[in-house]
């Protein structure tokens, strides 16, 4: 019985692969995931009478039924191994979507693949358009690495103001010390800033983030 979305392949070739990939991947993981050697040794044994018996079915015009029967006892053994291990196992940690992955299986609705960090540094200015506003402009600093294509970046800004005449912020102010963060997408930013804040100082933290 398919089961789903045809995990275990469509065709024999499909299916005696994913045999080898799941057989390949077990040996060195199934103590981590709980899975008995003994699985790992049903698993080979069925592989190799079912490559062997798809030989003669591979040729259409040369198989006979009987041919054809014995090959498709012996996927049947080699699934329903395939089978038995994922229903026993892959529903309990600590499956995680690289063993997923490794062991042929699909993720899970609901299981996300891990993004990968943002690895860019944010260049800002600012801009100065009228009293009590700034508008910073982000974007990525030249020469900083590239992000992979699929990460999906933000910009995050932090930032604090001290109006005239107050003390200034220490120089080893931290970014988690600027009390007001805002998250955008765009490369502008308008900020209003509070009255009286024309002449004084403003303090401006900017990094990438991703979902």
């Amino acid at each position: 019985m398919a089961e789903n979305h045809n995990w275990t392949g469509v065709t024999r070739l499909e299916q005696l692969a994913k045999a080898k990939k799941e057989a390949a991947y077990l040996p060195e993981h199934s103590i981590r995931l709980g899975i008995d050697p003994e699985w790992t040794t049903k698993l080979v044994n069925t592989i190799t009478p079912a490559e062997v018996a798809l030989v003669p079915v591979l040729d259409p015009d040369g198989a006979n039924r009987a041919q054809v029967k014995i090959c498709d006892a012996a996927f049947a053994v080699m699934l329903g191994v395939m089978r038995d291990i994922k229903g026993r196992f892959s529903k309990t940690p600590p499956f995680t979507v690289e063993d997923y992955i490794g062991m042929g299986y699909p993720i899970p609705t609901g299981i996300r693949t891990k993004k990968a960090d943002p690895q860019g540094a944010v260049r800002v200015k600012g801009e100065n358009p009228a009293p009590n506003q700034v508008v910073l402009v982000g974007d990525r600093q030249p020469g900083s690495l590239p992000d992979e294509p699929e990460v999906e970046v933000y910009i995050e800004y932090r930032y604090t103001v001290v109006k005239k005449g107050e003390p200034l912020l220490s120089a080893d102010i931290r970014a988690e010390d600027l009390r007001v963060s805002l998250t955008r997408r765009g490369k502008r930013t308008v900020i209003n800033l509070p009255e009286g804040s024309s002449g004084g100082m403003l303090y401006v933290s900017a990094r990438w983030l991703n979902k």
